[in-house]
C-alpha cells in the first residue's frame, strides 16, 4: 500500500463560503420574520382526498425546514475535508490536488451555490404559503436552471479536487472520471439554460395538460440526471480505450 504523502494538509477554513452561509441564513430569518403573520398558524401541505386526508404542518415548522437543510447539507460539506484526511491515513490515497488554497477555493464556490440555492428556494416557499401571487413553477425552474447552468461551468474546478489513488487501474478510472467534467459540465449548463428558457411554459400549458407533465416528470429530471449519465459514459469509453491501449501496448513489447 502506497504511503500517504508527507506533510500535513490543512486546509484553510473557507472564510469567505462561511460568510456566504450566514449571510443566507441572515436572509432566511429576514424572509421568514416578513411572511410569518400572512402564514396560517396550520399550513395546508397536501389537501385532502376522497381516499386521505389533509397533511397540515405548523408554521414554524414551514418556514425552518429550508433552514435546517442549509444547515446539515454545510455540516456534512464541511465535515468531508477531515473525513478525507483520516482516509489518507488509512489507505495512502491523495485526494486531488496538494495545493490547499485551491481545495479552500473550491469549498467556497461550494458553500455559495449551495446557499444561494436554500436562500431561493426559501423565497419561494415563504411567498407561496404567505400568499403572494407568483408563479411557483417558473420561479422554481428559474431557481433551478441557474443552478445547473452555474454548477456545470464551475464542475471542472471541482473536478480537481477528485480522488487520485496511486494503483494504475484505480487512477486511469479516476482521471477518465475528472476529464469527463469538462463536458459533462457543458451539458449541464445547456441544461439548465433550456430549463430557464422554458420557465414560461407552466403558466401557458393546461394544469392536466401531457405538456406540462412531460416538463415537471420528464424535462426537469432528465436536467439533472442526464449530464452525470453523460459523465458516466465518458468516464466508461476513456477506461476501455485506456484498457485497450495498455494491453496493446503490452502484446507489441512482448
Amino acid at each position: 500500500m502506497a504511503s500517504p504523502p508527507d506533510g500535513p494538509r490543512t486546509v484553510e477554513p473557507p472564510r469567505a463560503g462561511l460568510f456566504a452561509v450566514a449571510l443566507c441564513l441572515l436572509a432566511m430569518v429576514a424572509v421568514s420574520a416578513v411572511a410569518w403573520d400572512r402564514i396560517p398558524e396550520l399550513v395546508t401541505t397536501r389537501e385532502a382526498t376522497r381516499h386521505r386526508a389533509a397533511a397540515e404542518v405548523p408554521r414554524w415548522v414551514l418556514l425552518s425546514i429550508l433552514p435546517a437543510a442549509e444547515v446539515f447539507v454545510v455540516s456534512v460539506v464541511l465535515a468531508a475535508a477531515p473525513a478525507e484526511r483520516a482516509v489518507e491515513r488509512r489507505s495512502g490515497l491523495q485526494f486531488g490536488e496538494r495545493d490547499t488554497a485551491a481545495k479552500t477555493r473550491t469549498l467556497t464556490l461550494v458553500l455559495v451555490l449551495l446557499s444561494a440555492l436554500f436562500l431561493a428556494l426559501h423565497v419561494i416557499v415563504a411567498a407561496l404559503y404567505a400568499g403572494a401571487p407568483i408563479p411557483v413553477l417558473p420561479l422554481a425552474l428559474v431557481t433551478l436552471g441557474v443552478f445547473l447552468a452555474t454548477l456545470g461551468a464551475v464542475l471542472p474546478v471541482l473536478a480537481r479536487t477528485s480522488a487520485l489513488p496511486e494503483h494504475p487501474r484505480l487512477r486511469l478510472v479516476a482521471e477518465a472520471w475528472r476529464a469527463s467534467h469538462t463536458v459533462g459540465g457543458r451539458v449541464m449548463s445547456a441544461a439548465g439554460l433550456v430549463l430557464v428558457a422554458a420557465a414560461p411554459l407552466p403558466s401557458v400549458l393546461q394544469p392536466s395538460s401531457l405538456g406540462k407533465a412531460v416538463l415537471l416528470w420528464g424535462a426537469t429530471p432528465a436536467a439533472v440526471l442526464v449530464p452525470f449519465a453523460v459523465m458516466a459514459v465518458r468516464t466508461a469509453t476513456a477506461v476501455l480505450r485506456g484498457r485497450g491501449e495498455g494491453s496493446g501496448t503490452g502484446g507489441a513489447a512482448e
